[in-house]
């Protein structure tokens, strides 16, 4: 992989991996990082970059069977798991689409809707998310920008790092399964230049985000109060919409069990159901559970490698599908 274009386009299916409803709309940040000071919001950045780096890494030493190469000869258990992980999270992002259509045009359905694009789009495969991530990121990042120059305060809070360190576990475990199977012929060099793109791009984003929803942590959908109170209510909506959609459709590519269409149709139905706990309680109460498998992940991720390193592990899976994807 020489060309830097490649490297950033495989930076930008990370982060719109691990841009969701959650972080869009600010709940994420105000439930992780509600209190945390800069030099927390740039370690957490900084940390979410470097756990990019075993993901690309066994990607390449796996050809892109990464999830195999993480689980061996469990597997199958670990298929399991990773599916209801990424489940509850395509239930969250068909939450957060339902409450943010409903407060921007309010209009009921979103949710729904936002199930049938993704039964379909989920068919273009690794390309079309790619492709999506590469357009949609830099002007997610731009808009951000924008709101926070019509509403933000200065960050003020303390030095934190549990809240942090599940923030990164949860959002690594999805980000990095996704990146991990598009890394096939990655190097080593090229891993730490796509790590450092994703450590900018994060820093940026959360420092914005963090200093726009300043007063209104408590809210379902921060940013979308704040540029409501701004009067710039659709930026707002766009961008929270935006992520959901590339997340969504990471989460379903993730928890379905083969790419037919049928099989998309019933996990989306199943998850859409799910949804209906709502998008806020799924946040406050699935999340953190998810950001302690998510370290567990991480570090069987970091195992593998070590073995591989050292022909220490077995025969890598050689089975043609990319396993969850």
């Amino acid at each position: 992989m020489r060309s830097l274009f490649k490297k950033f386009s495989l930076s930008m299916s990370f982060v719109g991996t691990l841009i969701g409803a959650g972080f869009a709309s600010g709940k994420e940040i105000a439930t992780f990082l509600g209190n945390a000071n800069v030099f927390t919001i740039l370690l957490t950045a900084l940390s979410i970059g470097l756990l990019s780096l075993p993901f690309t890494t066994l990607g390449a030493l796996s050809h892109g069977n990464v999830i195999d190469a993480i689980f061996d000869k469990r597997r199958d258990e670990g298929q399991i798991a990773l599916r209801t992980i990424n489940f509850i999270m395509l239930g969250a992002m068909l939450g957060g689409a339902e409450s943010i259509i409903r407060l921007v045009a309010n209009f009921s359905g979103g949710g729904f809707l936002t199930a049938i694009f993704c039964i379909f789009a989920v068919r273009g495969g690794n390309k079309l998310l790619k492709g999506l991530n590469l357009l949609l990121m830099p002007i997610i990042l731009t808009t951000i920008a924008v709101i926070r120059y019509f509403s933000g305060s200065p960050i003020d809070g303390s030095f934190t790092l549990i809240s942090p360190l599940l923030y990164v576990g949860m959002n690594a475990l999805c980000a990095g399964l996704i990146v991990g199977n598009m890394s096939d012929g990655v190097t080593h060099k090229d891993s730490i230049v796509i790590g450092v793109f994703i450590t900018l791009f994060m820093a940026v984003a959360l420092l914005l985000i963090r200093s726009t929803i300043i007063g209104y942590e408590n809210t379902e959908l921060p940013i979308i109060e704040v540029s409501k109170e701004v009067g710039i209510k659709p930026l707002g909506g766009f961008i929270v919409y935006a992520s959901i959609f590339t997340s969504a459709l990471s989460s379903l590519k993730l928890c379905a069990t083969d790419k037919g269409t049928f099989n998309s149709l019933i996990t989306v139905a199943l998850a859409y159901l799910f949804s209906l706990i709502g998008f806020e309680k799924i946040i406050n109460y699935a999340y953190p559970f998810i950001g302690v498998f998510g370290w567990s992940v991480v570090i069987l991720t970091i195992y593998r490698i070590y073995k591989l390193k050292f022909n220490k592990l077995g025969a890598l899976p050689c089975n043609e599908h990319k396993t969850l994807v």
